[in-house]
């Protein structure tokens, strides 16, 4: 049974950049109108397919175009396809 890495990959991508820009859970939350617990779950692993508004919306706060975390989520984004950098980053 193969284990599915994205959800560890896209939360540690997400929490790296949440600390580089000095924010807290709670500051990230009230930026984005998003629930700490939300934040946590998501930055843990815990969603398998967050949805693409709240990824949208997440990328806006840490600084990121959201078509990176399309990318790290596993959505296809027809508009860009998504850098290698951020998997690059949270891979190394």
């Amino acid at each position: 049974m193969a284990i599915d890495r994205k959800p560890q990959i896209l939360g540690t991508y997400i929490r790296a950049r949440r600390l580089s820009r000095e924010l807290t859970l709670a500051d990230a939350a009230v930026r984005s109108g998003l629930h700490v617990s939300y934040w946590s779950k998501l930055e843990t692993g815990h969603y398998k397919s967050p949805s693409p508004q709240n990824l949208q919306t997440i990328a806006r706060v840490i600084d990121v175009r959201y078509e990176d975390l399309y990318g790290l989520a596993g959505y296809d984004t027809p508009e860009r396809l998504p850098s290698f950098a951020p998997y690059l980053r949270t891979k190394y």
